[in-house]
């Protein structure tokens, strides 16, 4: 919305892919944008982070500039355009992200998996033996 009331129609909008969330494009300017948001009502700086080495790289060589939007869930977020060097620097830290493995046409899913014994010593009754039957 931000853009299109600051350019109108012109503005064409696209993902970017390629280190920024956003290419923008005005008439024969482009500009790439990464886009990071907050439900806080300030920037927030502890909780800005990038997580791609390729955001990284746009945003440091300038190739890309940082949008933070603030209050997001209220009915008049606030947007501040930061620029790299006047506004902040990018310190290096990792971030990973868990994602779930998929089981799927795997023919043994447990294998490697950790098994735990809560009572190893204990007797086992003959018909609870599944083994050979």
């Amino acid at each position: 919305m931000y853009l299109h009331q600051k350019h109108g129609s012109e503005v064409n909008i696209e993902l970017d892919n390629n280190g920024a969330d956003l290419r923008v494009s005005v008439g024969r300017e482009t500009e790439r944008i990464e886009v990071k948001g907050t439900k806080d009502t300030g920037i927030s700086w502890g909780k800005l982070k990038v997580s791609s080495q390729q955001c990284y790289e746009a945003l440091e060589s300038r190739a890309a500039r940082l949008y933070r939007v603030v209050d997001i869930d209220s009915a008049t977020p606030r947007i501040y355009i930061l620029e790299y060097d006047a506004h902040y620097r990018l310190v290096r830290e990792p971030r990973w992200r868990a994602a779930a493995i998929s089981t799927k046409g795997r023919i043994y899913p447990l294998r490697g998996a950790r098994y735990r014994y809560d009572r190893p010593y204990d007797a086992v009754a003959e018909d609870e033996w599944a083994v050979g039957r």
